[in-house]
Parts: C-alpha cells; structure tokens; sequence
C-alpha cells in the first residue's frame, strides 16, 4: 500500500503551524537549559499505602501496574493485524515501541515500588520517557506527516533515554538534576494538544487523545493527592488511583489498533 501523503503537510517546512510548533519546542529546550537545576523532592518515596498483600510490600502501588503489561500484550498481538492497515501500519514501530514502553512501565514501576530506591526508579523512569516519546512520534504521523514521525522516532526515543541516564548520572553524583526527564514529559503535554488543535487527523480518533490527556492531567492530580486520597477512602491511595488512570489513558492511545478508523483525507483548517 502506497503510504499517504496529506496537502496540507507535503511541505511542513513552509507550514506556519510547523513553524509554530517547531519555535515552542525550541524556546522550550532553551528555557529548560537556562532554568537552575531541578533536584529530587526529598518526599518521593514516601508513599501513602505501605501495606503488604499475600508477601507483596507496598501492594497496592505494586499490582495496580497490571494493567500496563494487558494493554501492552494486547497492542503487541493487535500490532500484528494493524500492520496492513492504512495509516496504522505506516506508525506500526511507533505503536510498538510505545506497548513495549507500557510494559516496561509495569515491570520498572513494579520494581521501584518493591523497593523504592534510586537505583530502581531509573527503570521506573526509563520505559515512561520511552513511553513518552514514542507516544509524540504517533501523534506526529497521525496528524502532519508519517514520513517525518518516522524520521523523529529514534532521536526522540534517544532523547528519552538520554534524559533519564543524564538524572541518574547526576543523583549519583550528589547533584541530581530532572530537567532533562522533566522537558521530555512536559514538551509533549504542550506539543500534543497544539497539534490537536492545528491539525486535522487522517484517523478519527482526536477525542481519544484528548481524552488520554485528561486522564494523564488526572492521574498527576491523584498523584500529588496520594496521602488525602488514602486518609478519605481507608482503603486505596491516589498513587494506586494514578496507575489505574494512567493504564485508561493508555488504552485511548492505543485504540487505533482495536478500531482501524478509516482513514480521511486531511484538510486544511
């Protein structure tokens, strides 16, 4: 199948969105470089629910990462029937790589959360920037150009895992800084909607992103409100609520592959 090309975006040098975005970006980047470095909170590890279930430490934090490995799986077997489908097949790697990130999301998070420690959160950390950038790189092709998602992918994907091996170098110096890990999580949450909004998808699935956003803004809320959320309910912290969240989001990003939209042609706004 001959890969689709989109006239609002043959020449996305000459588009003044493309501009835009590529000017947030930068001055993003630059802001992030001229920012004093961004330690560690020292109450990261410190966590609402502690209970043990069935020998399980920290149980609930620990077993609410299941959902990540399903959906993981599930968009891995799915991929494989995707990959003849319009402009699913053209970002199939970008849908893979981002259900191997989700999977390693549960097995790092479950890790970490084992045994909270610097050394575990690097793996807690790694699939999520992965994750992360992979997740940018579908948006791109879904909504400007496939070719160039595909060209961005392994940069991006490098960027994430840079960003996370620059914090753990640095915490283990005594310096920890999260800038890097922090602008890979950040410019994504403010390119993504920007792209939403400037352009139109060749799949009908613009709610669904907006709808994974709303889950992630949700998620960080539950995050920050761990302690509240476990002193109301008495039974499940907002960090356990945060993994079940965020799996939900996940499944919107992923539901490209369950439902194969049929593709529109995208027109300028």
């Amino acid at each position: 199948m001959q890969e689709r090309r989109f006239p609002s975006t043959d020449h996305p040098a000459r588009d003044w969105r493309a501009t835009l975005l590529l000017a947030v970006a930068v001055l993003t980047i630059v802001a992030a470089g001229v920012v004093p470095p961004i330690a560690q909170p020292p109450h990261l590890m410190l966590y609402a629910d502690d209970r043990a279930w069935l020998g399980v430490p920290n149980a609930g934090n620990v077993l609410s990462n299941l959902p990540f490995v399903v959906l993981g799986l599930l968009g891995l077997l799915r991929s494989v029937a995707a990959s003849d489908r319009g402009p699913v097949r053209e970002l199939i790697d970008a849908y893979r790589v981002f259900c191997i990130g989700a999977i390693g999301v549960a097995v790092g998070s479950c890790l970490y959360h084992l045994s909270p420690t610097n050394d575990t959160l690097v793996w807690d950390r790694l699939p999520m920037a992965v994750s992360f950038m992979s997740l940018l790189a579908i948006v791109i092709g879904h909504h400007i150009d496939a070719r160039l998602a595909r060209k961005l992918m392994p940069v991006l994907i490098a960027a994430g895992i840079a960003s996370v091996a620059y914090w753990a170098m640095t915490e283990s110096m005594g310096r920890g800084d999260l800038r890097p890990y922090l602008l890979v999580q950040f410019l994504p949450l403010v390119l993504i909607p920007m792209i939403l909004v400037l352009y139109r998808s060749n799949l009908g699935t613009r709610r669904a992103l907006w709808w994974a956003l709303a889950a992630y803004v949700v998620a960080k809320l539950f995050e920050v409100l761990d302690p509240e959320l476990y002193a109301w309910t008495g039974f499940v912290s907002g960090h356990t609520l945060k993994h079940l969240v965020a799996a939900a989001g996940m499944a919107m990003i992923l539901s490209p592959l369950w439902t194969h939209a049929t593709p529109q042609r995208s027109r300028p706004l």
